[in-house]
């Protein structure tokens, strides 16, 4: 018997077109693989279509959150399924800061931009998922802590001390 999939409601459209975008690049960063990211978000999005009605009510106000802990999971658990470390081909790399790069502006925003995205890759991987999903995805401390499975307190933690971080790495240091 086949599972029944209810497509017709709006805001299940509305959250695809909301979020796959960020979902897809979220999955490309546990992953490291671009075709596996879209297809977490696919299965992320599935898992969406198919709760009962009931579950729908549930998910609905905080279907943000409830996106991006499935895609999450999913990419975790793939993650740990190959056993690999995810590595980004160079194409992969280029078509996500590309995706992450500000309008053609001064030369000096773009190199800034690099910088920080630089910055960002040598952060702990805590605090560097933290860190996307607070200002790339911008979602909120709680739904960060529901997304990672952390407190809300150590969400704030590790967000402050990774931009302590950033802000040391970009402040010039006089001699």
């Amino acid at each position: 018997m086949t599972e029944s999939l209810r497509p017709d409601d709006a805001w299940v459209s509305a959250a695809v077109l909301e979020h796959e975008r960020a979902l897809v690049a979220y999955a490309l960063r546990l992953t490291g693989r671009l075709e596996t990211a879209r297809d977490v978000a696919q299965d992320t999005f599935l898992r969406l279509c198919r709760l009962s009605p009931g579950e729908r009510r549930a998910v609905r106000p905080r279907v943000t959150a409830w996106l991006f802990t499935v895609c999450r999971n999913r990419a975790l658990d793939i993650r740990r399924r190959d056993r690999r470390t995810p590595t980004m081909t160079p194409l992969d790399a280029t078509a996500t800061h590309a995706a992450d790069a500000p309008p053609d502006g001064p030369m000096q925003e773009r190199e800034t931009h690099q910088t920080v995205v630089t910055l960002v890759e040598q952060l702990p991987i805590k605090q560097r998922e933290i860190v996307r999903l607070r200002f790339q995805h911008d979602l909120t401390y709680q739904q960060i802590a529901e997304v990672t499975e952390l407190s809300v307190s150590y969400v704030g933690y590790l967000l402050h001390a990774a931009l302590r971080t950033l802000r040391e790495q970009m402040t010039p240091q006089s001699t």
